[in-house]
């Protein structure tokens, strides 16, 4: 089948498509998608959708921006991909503008929300084992918690509809069961190296968590010398009103993660982490094939 040829297929025939090829993982709504334009999508009889969903906060800018659309056909035309082991212009400039915004030091790329928490949990781990070669290892989630669909960020998500058919998980994890202070002082220990938090839990309900929560959470994490990682896939960008939830709180995380609509519907993650942190991994620890592309970082620049 060509190409072109495709643009003809009729509803029932895409269905018939993916029912015999792809893996049964999603429960899809009868929408047929053709085209975009800002909040509204098109079906395949050109019905107007009002797009509340915004391609799981993906699309802050809507669909098809004139500005996203110049970007894609230029740097298209020059540049795609050329891996991480050349340079190119626009990584290190769009590592930049997230420095200034953010207040952290280093930006790490990748290709997605949840390959940004597995490189934070790992950030986390290499933080912890040079801290103490004793146990330094365990890392703390909230009940309720998101945080995507890999292993270790599926054992940080503490949803048991999701975990279930999936274990046993990464383990030494630990699950705060309430939104309190006095919960958190208990779960913590010398042998914690992070506390991975949502600063507005996604699918826990759109919960923001309480102030008093999240002010312990930094004086807890500086007691015992452990990693706060703000997950700002969903809530950051701007979605609630500034760059990043946990500006709201008065506080400062020493990671945080960034993803979804960074570049309005092309693939692209990044841990962003102070100085101290970012010293913990070194040429080899870690690394990405896609990540921080230049197609992506272009995109990312005028998004921002």
């Amino acid at each position: 089948m060509q190409i072109s040829e495709s643009l003809q297929l009729k509803p029932a025939e895409i269905r018939a498509l993916e029912a015999e090829y792809l893996f049964p993982t999603y429960k899809r709504s009868e929408l047929y998608c053709s085209h975009g334009s800002g909040a509204v999508l098109y079906d395949l009889d050109g019905k107007r959708y009002l797009d509340f969903l915004g391609g799981i906060s993906v699309n802050s800018l809507g669909y098809n921006h004139p500005r996203l659309v110049q970007v894609l056909l230029e740097q298209g035309q020059r540049l795609i991909h050329c891996s991480n082991l050349f340079y190119h212009p626009y990584q290190g400039l769009l590592a930049k503008k997230l420095v200034e915004i953010s207040g952290m030091a280093r930006v790490f790329f990748t290709n997605s929300g949840t390959e940004a928490i597995e490189a934070a949990l790992k950030i986390a781990r290499a933080y912890g084992h040079a801290r103490s070669r004793s146990g330094k290892s365990q890392i703390l989630a909230l009940r309720n918690s998101f945080h995507g669909r890999t292993f270790g960020a599926l054992s940080i998500t503490s949803q048991e509809k999701y975990q279930a058919p999936f274990r046993p998980l990464v383990p030494d994890v630990g699950i705060i069961e309430e939104l309190a202070p006095e919960a958190l002082e208990k779960a913590f220990s010398d042998r914690v190296c992070a506390l991975v938090i949502e600063p507005v839990q996604g699918e826990g309900g759109i919960v923001p968590l309480p102030v008093d929560f999240v002010v312990a959470s930094r004086s807890l994490c500086d007691r015992y010398d452990a990693l706060l990682i703000a997950d700002e896939i969903q809530s950051g960008l701007g979605r609630t009103g500034r760059y990043f939830a946990i500006e709201h709180y008065g506080i400062k995380p020493d990671l945080i993660t960034l993803a979804k609509s960074l570049a309005a519907g092309y693939p692209l993650g990044a841990v962003l982490g102070s100085e101290r942190v970012a010293e913990c991994l070194q040429p080899g620890d870690h690394g990405t094939t896609f990540g921080g592309g230049p197609l992506a970082c272009r995109l990312a620049l005028e998004v921002l």
